[in-house]
């Protein structure tokens, strides 16, 4: 009876529940990792006899709702344990895997004598026997120009720092290995029959190397998961963070906004101190299930290595024969004998090269810089004023064929005349006729609210903001090119331009506009999409918030991943925020919304010196913003 391979079996059944979860986190939770439970919950508990209510915030502790408990913003902590380890073993794995790429060559030649090779990878030893690999990531990942990277952007960095402390080390074993290589008898006998190094490196040294590299794979898959789990102990993580508890103007703490393994142990020491355990046990407990997973198939792979014969080391030497390209271009010669096995290694290939080469879908529709530049001008260039640009932007939604808000204008005034005048347009979709028929409809309709502020682009007479008309200009380009598209609109779009006379944040305005509003909010489920303002030169990024209090009606970590996505596609550099209070409007509004974009930000301290320029305004950022817009109108399917 053949034994079996406890420690290779436990490895594997942990390492397959790891690999489901993060490829199919539904499977394990309906939940949505970015949900906000209440911040306040009430709980009834009996004390000296009598019932009191209980009142209790974030983080909570383990209940039925939550078996995990919750973190510190009230999102379950089971949710983003499962959706995180999709990130957590992909930084991994490309660590691991760039670790290999480079200390194969290194250490392999290193083994074989070859001087340059053997000198430069005892120094990089050294290197790193003085400067630990800890200390030294800790270093690199905790400037705070990474800090705020997006995970997309920041994922590289990290992989590029991992791979960079962890080669050497690789590079020692796989020179000693091969140096045990070298001094076999049968490798004299290849000397002496003539062979040069490259056929023994090919012949002889490679595939008795194959087996150790494989086991050692999975134990290095543990060191690195072990080394993410100490830097969060620091509090570095993959991905950006945000304020969290923010009262007046100022964040108490900062949490996370992706799901990811490390960050929920970022606050552990002030955790384990509040008395928090479930938030530091549970993400602990996944950081040694992974790294006990990934060093039991090691060890188990390393035992079956070492046996005579093996059903394991048979399939993996048949597994990599049948990747050889050489195979390959046999089983081509002679088609009609491999047309299968050469029909399923043509496809893998070509799936490939399309993931690697397809560079994407393409916007359907392109947002016009130049357009959107002219406007900006003409909207300082207003003789009147503040009245000259409140007169330009109707006569362009006018022109752009924008249906009037009330009866004869598209000014929205307040009864009292007290709260500025807000200009409304609207662009009718094919389900318009039933919003406008309060009888026509049975079921609510989705309708679209871009909005944007056009006040205090006019401060006094030699004091004009380029910046607060960037909003205005963008959103005036985009209301001209869905008026024009191709395609009819599913959905009606509503573009909105509030004025906030000239406050810093206007947050009476839309809840001025939801009290009476121009749609009954009983007839429709409406989005909000908030062009902010474009920051100059100086600034770096752009801030991006995405809020909704409504997740569980929607598929909030599918929107989330089509906004980053949208986002790179655009090559736009931002800064992303989860369920933070952005501009006045989205304060206003994102309550009773599906959910919130505002992409721009609220209020910029150089606006109060600037200068008529426009050309003190980022360009660049001004078109990515409207194509950013543009495209998830008309490419995700959250406005369908």
């Amino acid at each position: 009876m053949r034994k079996i391979n406890i420690t290779l079996l436990m490895g594997t059944v942990i390492a397959a529940f790891l690999v489901m979860m993060a490829f199919f986190p539904q499977w394990f939770t309906d939940q949505d990792p970015n949900t906000q439970q209440p911040r306040i919950q009430v709980e009834e508990q009996e004390v000296d006899g009598e019932m009191v209510k209980v009142y209790n915030q974030p983080p909570h502790a383990p209940n039925p709702e939550a078996w995990m408990g919750t973190d510190g913003v009230g999102r379950d902590l089971w949710t983003r344990l499962v959706y995180g380890t999709h990130t957590t073993l992909k930084a991994v794995i490309l660590a691991v895997f760039f670790r290999f790429l480079v200390a194969i060559p290194v250490g392999v030649s290193a083994g074989m004598k070859l001087p340059l090779f053997s000198k430069g990878l005892k120094v990089f030893n050294t290197l790193f026997t003085a400067i630990p690999g800890l200390i030294f990531s800790f270093i690199v990942l905790n400037i705070e120009y990474i800090r705020n990277l997006p995970l997309n952007q920041a994922m590289p960095i990290f992989v590029t720092v991992l791979t960079i402390v962890g080669w050497p080390k690789l590079a020692r074993q796989i020179e000693e290995r091969t140096e045990i290589i070298m001094e076999e008898d049968f490798i004299e006998g290849e000397i002496a029959l003539g062979k040069h190094q490259g056929q023994i490196l090919k012949e002889n040294v490679l595939p008795h190397l194959t087996p150790s590299l494989i086991s050692w794979s999975f134990l290095e898959m543990g060191l690195v998961l072990f080394l993410l789990a100490q830097l969060s102990i620091l509090g570095i993580f993959i991905g950006p963070s945000q304020g969290a508890m923010v009262i007046d103007g100022n964040p108490q703490w900062f949490t996370a906004v992706n799901a990811e393994w490390s960050n929920l142990l970022a606050r552990a020491p002030v955790d384990i101190r509040a008395g928090h355990y479930w938030l530091v046990l549970f993400p602990g407990l996944f950081f040694f299930l992974g790294i006990t997973g990934f060093n039991l198939i090691g060890e188990g792979l390393k035992e079956e290595f070492q046996k005579r014969e093996s059903r394991i080391v048979s399939w993996i030497q048949q597994g990599i024969h049948q990747l050889s390209p050489a195979l390959y271009l046999k089983q081509i010669t002679r088609f009609k004998k491999y047309r299968f096995p050469i029909v399923i290694k043509t496809t893998a290939v070509l799936l490939l090269l399309g993931f690697i080469i397809y560079p994407g879908a393409q916007s359907l529709y392109s947002f016009d810089g130049e357009q959107s530049r002219q406007h900006l001008e003409n909207l300082l260039d207003r003789k009147e004023g503040q009245q000259g640009v409140q007169d330009y932007i109707t006569e362009k939604m006018e022109e752009a064929g924008l249906v009037k808000s009330g009866e004869d204008s598209y000014v929205f005034s307040s009864e009292d005349g007290n709260h500025g005048e807000t200009l409304i347009g609207i662009l009718p979709g094919e389900n318009w006729e039933k919003i406008k028929d309060p009888d026509g409809w049975r079921e609510k309709q989705n309708l679209v609210i871009i909005g944007t502020r056009y006040d205090g682009i006019y401060q006094g007479e030699e004091r004009i903001s380029p910046t607060r008309a960037t909003g205005a200009a963008n959103a005036i380009t985009l209301a001209e090119i869905m008026a024009g598209a191709s395609e009819g609109l599913e959905q009606t779009l509503m573009f909105v331009f509030w004025d906030g006379q000239g406050s810093q944040v206007n947050i009476e305005e839309p809840n001025r506009y939801m009290r009476n509003p121009v749609i009954p909010t009983n007839r429709v489920n409406y989005r909000y999409l908030d062009l902010g303002y474009i920051p100059q030169d100086s600034q770096r990024s752009l801030q991006v918030s995405l809020y909704t209090s409504k997740a569980q009606q929607i598929q909030f970590q599918q929107l989330m991943f089509d906004v980053q996505n949208t986002l790179d596609r655009n090559q736009l550099q931002y800064h992303l925020t989860m369920n933070l209070r952005g501009s006045g409007a989205i304060a206003g509004l994102s309550l009773s919304s599906l959910f919130s974009i505002g992409v721009g930000e609220e209020y910029y301290s150089f606006m109060e010196k600037e200068t008529p320029d426009p050309g003190d305004s980022h360009e660049t950022f001004l078109e990515q913003q409207g194509q950013f817009i543009l495209d998830m109108l008309t490419m995700t399917e959250h406005f369908d």
